[in-house]
């Protein structure tokens, strides 16, 4: 099992936006070497679906609460939002580009900034899967992250912080009995 966690800031001046716009939307893409693998029976990633999101969900253990301290981690005691945002899986077919999910904030009804002016750190926390189809030593299996976000409150325009890749090696271990 592989432990990620995204941190991103919310603006300290969300009162200034149009809460029914305003975009915060972190995109997540995992190698195929990295995700679940929902049918271990055969040698194909079942391919993930609009169907399975909360099954999906539930295996990665997927976590977003807010780090009002700015702490930068991920604490059990930080106050759960994901109510406040929608997890959405995008499915390329059959996962040879990996697989992607987006975390969006809400823009209707109650929504952290417009309902609670709360500011600091969103955290998303889950766990992913080093399945059969890893690469083993070489150029490991990359997970990359950004963030798109509102970043004028008078008009529509968005800005886009920079892909953060990290990456997950694995290595082959031959024990002899």
């Amino acid at each position: 099992t592989v432990n990620y966690t995204i941190v991103a800031t919310i603006d300290p001046n969300m009162a200034q936006y149009d809460p029914a716009t305003y975009k915060y939307i972190i995109t997540d893409t995992l190698s195929e070497g990295v995700v679940y693998d929902l049918d271990t029976s055969n040698d194909a990633l079942e391919p993930f679906t609009t169907g399975n999101v909360e099954q999906v969900e539930a295996l990665m253990d997927l976590k977003i609460r807010l780090d009002d301290d700015y702490s930068g981690t991920f604490e059990d005691d930080d106050e759960d939002i994901s109510e406040y945002f929608t997890v959405n899986l995008l499915d390329d077919g059959d996962l040879t580009n990996g697989f992607t999910f987006t975390i969006t904030g809400n823009t209707s009804g109650d929504h952290i900034w417009a309902k609670s002016g709360k500011t600091g750190n969103v955290i998303v926390n889950y766990n992913a899967i080093v399945n059969k189809f890893a690469v083993v030593g070489g150029d490991g299996n990359p997970n990359e992250v950004d963030l798109e976000f509102s970043n004028n409150p008078n008009t529509d325009s968005t800005g886009e912080t920079p892909k953060d890749i990290v990456t997950s090696f694995t290595y082959q271990l031959n024990v002899t009995k």
